[in-house]
Parts: C-alpha cells; structure tokens; sequence
C-alpha cells in the first residue's frame, strides 16, 4: 500500500492537516497527544474533524477507521480528499505520491 511508513506518516499528517490537525503527526508517526485522541475513539473532537483523525488512526494501525455511513455525512472538500486518498491507495504507491503533491499543506 504504502511504499514507506515515512510516507505512510507523511500520508496522515496531510490528511489530518485537511481539519488542522496535522500537527498531531511527525514523520515518524503520530504524537501522543494524536494516540490519546485515538485511544478515546476521538471523542474530544466532533463532526468531520473526529472522522479524519479516524480515518488517519486506521491509515497508520490497518485496523478500524469509521464507517462509510459516517464518511458520507462529511463536507465536500473533506469527502473528496478522504475518497480520492482510498482510489490512489487501490492504485498503488506512486499515486499516493501524486495525491500528497496535489494536497493542501496544513499544520
């Protein structure tokens, strides 16, 4: 899927930047405040926010992440990044790199 995990964490980082929460990720991995929010299924936060920093938690450990019912409540710009992410993950790693190149750098 991911052809590092500097590039898997560089993945999450841009992800949870789109709801300005990139900085919960380094390029080694999560922080511990992110873990904590993780821990807690994200409860501290609501709305699109806690879905992406699912969605990121189940990016990074290859285990939950919310439901596409869910997914499907988000806004737009949100919706497309998360949905046009999963189509270049299908595709392979070279179209992660294209999907990070073309993605809003946010902290």
């Amino acid at each position: 899927m991911f052809t590092s995990e500097s590039q898997k964490a560089t993945v999450c980082k841009v992800l949870l930047g789109q709801v300005g929460l990139g900085h919960y990720f380094t390029a080694e991995g999560p922080t511990e405040e992110c873990l904590e929010h993780w821990e807690s299924d994200g409860a501290n936060h609501d709305g699109d926010t806690r879905l992406i920093l699912m969605t990121a938690s189940a990016l990074w450990t290859g285990e939950g992440g919310p439901k596409v019912e869910e997914l499907r409540s988000m806004a737009p710009d949100n919706m497309v990044a998360v949905g046009s992410l999963m189509r270049c993950i299908s595709e392979g790693p070279e179209m992660i790199d294209s999907w990070l190149k073309g993605a809003p750098v946010q902290d």
